[in-house]
């Protein structure tokens, strides 16, 4: 019985394992360190001293005592622990508190202040999240109080009289090519030669040990290989050259 050839290249191993390897335990992005400062009222009850202004939780109360309250409970509900909808409801609030923030924000909605509760069911994730909801939107005012956060709306800002709309140097511009030519499959080629390139190079930066490592285990087996069949076949042709001249 005749056994079949098996073929095989140097480095072949190499070539579908790294990418493997290189998957699973590849670099990771690095991870951005970051910090807040975040101002808290002292807990002093007491009102303020004449002629002074304190940030206390006393002046938090007397600014919220003419503003209507609306309050938003992010403290997971307990009667929904281990239920599908648990998560549902809770990603659903988030989703509120962020639209209700940029509502307040771009209608300048003065006229009430918008309270999140948070409980011994939230992390210290929850606090940073609407913390970090004020700074996108731009909230000047807030603070947290009792487990609370305060958000108190920006005003709008003053009208500008003198500044008005002018149209009369808009220029409408439609650019139409001359001749209509579809890109030929060799540019075609370039450009998504280009394209891959623009994104290995970084993987590339970020992982060169794994990146040589993976060069060195295809290229010394190929020439390792070639080198074995070449100086064969150099030999060969040595001593038929030798033959022939006998």
């Amino acid at each position: 019985m005749r056994k079949g050839k098996l073929y095989y290249v140097p480095g072949l191993i190499s070539l579908l394992g790294l990418p493997i390897l290189l998957y699973f335990l590849g670099p990771r992005e690095p991870g951005i360190l970051t910090t807040m400062t975040i101002w808290l009222p002292t807990d002093d009850m007491k009102p303020d001293p004449p002629g002074m202004i304190r940030f206390s939780k006393w002046r938090t109360y007397q600014l919220l005592k003419h503003k209507k309250i609306v309050t938003v409970d992010l403290n997971e509900n307990e009667y929904m622990q281990g239920t599908p909808l648990h998560d549902f409801v809770y990603l659903k609030k988030l989703d509120f508190i962020a639209a209700e923030i940029a509502r307040r924000q771009f209608t300048h909605d003065t006229g009430s202040v918008l309270k999140i509760r948070l409980g011994s069911n939230n992390t210290y994730g929850d606090f940073v999240w609407v913390f970090n909801q004020a700074h996108v939107y731009g909230i000047r005012r807030f603070t947290f109080v009792d487990d609370a956060y305060f958000l108190f709306t920006t005003p709008p800002p003053e009208p500008v009289q003198d500044l008005k709309m002018d149209l009369s140097n808009d220029v409408i511009y439609e650019p139409r090519p001359v001749i209509k030519r579809e890109p030929s499959r060799w540019e075609l080629f370039k450009a998504a030669v280009v394209e891959w390139w623009e994104k290995t190079l970084p993987i590339i930066k970020r992982s060169y040990i794994y990146f040589v490592g993976f060069l060195l285990l295809i290229i010394i087996p190929a020439i390792n290989g070639l080198r074995k069949k070449i100086l064969p076949d150099r030999k060969k042709s040595a001593i038929f050259k030798q033959t022939n001249r006998q």
